[in-house]
């Protein structure tokens, strides 16, 4: 098998579901050993154990996080700061998934490494998150944001996979009194009616999903004896125009509110409508 990370083309089936669902499964997106090549780059920047101080974001140092939220500790934009992660996160390939999924061409958002570790290795970190959108926190005006969620190691359930509710990409936005009810289900009893759990993933290496702004997904704790490695790249469709509303993503950028985000910051890419070998 080959250790370069290149993305397979996405079937229409996958397309459909994606669409249709606001999620997909996408087994072996790269291959394992181009994913374990791209795990030891991380442990690299990160340390084994990934206690070595990264980027977390432009604004906010790895101190700065509330200890009652390290339920993962992101590393942001490792792709800066080595060669083969790059090659990945920038690549055509890899952007026209997103663009295939979604039906139109995209901008590249960000790229991000989120390290879920064992919950006996540090309390809090490894905790499990909650049901939850991505929806509220983003400064664009349209529906139509890929995430892209590539496992880096093996992951079952029980270190930290994600799970769905499906179809809830047609949900809207969803808010609650986090106050007044302990979770999603509580205040909005029909919601599992409506959109049902779908069912929990193994993630193998190079393993991925994909989901929708609005699709309600969780991830339990990790109580394994490992750590959960995963790769995340975010897209988003190309019209989508500023909003003005805070982003760790914007920050320090020179925006103008109601216009595209422009290509220089953000690179548009459309699918890829050829096919490719992974070790052309």
């Amino acid at each position: 098998m080959s250790s370069k990370p290149v993305a397979r083309l996405i079937t229409a089936e996958e397309r459909d579901h994606y669409q249709e669902h606001g999620w997909v499964f996408l087994k072996r997106l790269i291959d394992p050993d181009a994913a374990g090549a791209l795990l030891e780059r991380v442990k690299k920047l990160m340390g084994e154990d990934g206690d070595a101080e990264v980027r977390v974001w432009a604004n906010k140092a790895q101190g700065d996080i509330d200890p009652t939220k390290r339920i993962y500790k992101p590393y942001v934009n490792p792709a800066k700061d080595d060669e083969l992660l790059a090659s990945f996160a920038y690549s055509d390939q890899l952007g026209s998934v997103a663009a295939h999924l979604l039906g139109m061409p995209v901008k590249r958002w960000n790229n991000e490494i989120l390290l879920k570790k064992k919950v006996s290795a540090n309390a809090g970190w490894g905790a499990a998150t909650g049901w939850h959108q991505d929806l509220p926190a983003l400064p664009h005006d349209k529906i139509g944001r890929p995430n892209l969620w590539m496992a880096l190691n093996d992951i079952p359930p029980e270190r930290g996979s994600l799970r769905f509710l499906n179809g809830s990409n047609k949900a809207g936005l969803v808010t609650w009194d986090r106050e007044q009810h302990a979770d999603v289900f509580e205040a909005v009893p029909d919601l599992l009616e409506r959109f049902p759990m779908g069912p929990e993933l193994h993630y193998e290496p190079g393993d991925a999903t994909v989901h929708e702004l609005p699709t309600f997904h969780s991830a339990q704790a990790n109580t394994t004896d490992d750590h959960r490695w995963v790769y995340v790249h975010t897209f988003v469709r190309a019209d989508a125009r500023f909003t003005g509303g805070p982003s760790n993503r914007v920050t320090g950028l020179d925006l103008t509110v109601g216009e595209e985000f422009p290509e220089d910051e953000f690179a548009l890419i459309h699918e890829v409508p050829a096919s490719w070998e992974r070790d052309a």
